[in-house]
């Protein structure tokens, strides 16, 4: 005889959300199926949740991790998928539809959904999440680029003041990726005895003391010698 083997999702044991091998499942899949993709990808992450974890306990951090999880979930409508990352982040990816303002819709859901369940908890627990988020369309880069943009774009929304959402902007990305690539070569000059950089003499010159002493006039102080 034979078996059938049925392919089945990879599961987050805690959560019970798709897992990052799963994303990459899925993104292969519609690529391959669409080509481009037009949708949007949307990371978020439980604010100072290392610290959280410490002052409450493990316990108490995996039941906030499974509100959230709880959260995504619902907020999976019309093709959206939710994950959960390393580092415990979690996606929400929808490859065929959404865009900006559906992002903005789903985090202010998600915030709305972690307020009721701290009203039930008599507030045993309490959290904020901050998001970064990118809209797609006809898009044709890799995962691994765009999950990099969504990285950029959590850490940018953390960075201003967390609880709150960063949908991705090109030019800032850009200016990010140079202010990276600069960092990058200046540590690679440090090491090689400072090649590319050179040294100059530049005096400081006190204007009022050099006038007082009668030396040569620097430009701008003419007008006020003639006063005199």
């Amino acid at each position: 005889g034979c078996i059938d083997i049925e392919e089945t999702d990879d599961l987050d044991k805690l959560t019970g959300l798709l897992s990052e091998k799963q994303v990459q499942t899925d993104f292969e899949k519609s690529v391959r199926t669409a080509g481009s993709l037009s949708g949007f990808m949307m990371e978020i992450d439980i604010d100072n949740f290392t610290s959280f974890n410490e002052s409450e306990g493990v316990e108490t951090g995996n039941k906030v991790l499974n509100v959230l999880a709880e959260a995504c979930r619902k907020c999976c409508t019309d093709g959206t998928k939710a994950y959960l990352l390393p580092g415990r982040k979690f996606l929400l990816m929808n490859l065929t539809q959404g865009s900006a303002d559906s992002m903005r819709r789903i985090y202010s859901s998600l915030k709305q959904q972690i307020q009721a369940a701290e009203y039930d908890s008599n507030y045993a627990f309490m959290f904020t999440v901050s998001a970064g988020g990118i809209a797609l369309y006809k898009d044709t880069s890799d995962i691994s680029e765009l999950l990099k943009k969504l990285t950029f774009s959590l850490n940018t929304a953390k960075l201003r003041g967390k609880n709150n959402m960063y949908l991705f902007n090109a030019s800032e990305y850009n200016s990010h990726l140079y202010e990276l690539d600069l960092e990058n070569e200046l540590r690679l000059s440090i090491t090689n005895n400072f090649s590319g950089f050179r040294i100059f003499y530049q005096p400081v010159v006190d204007a009022k003391r050099l006038i007082e002493a009668g030396g040569t006039d620097p430009a701008g102080f003419k007008k006020k010698r003639k006063a005199r």
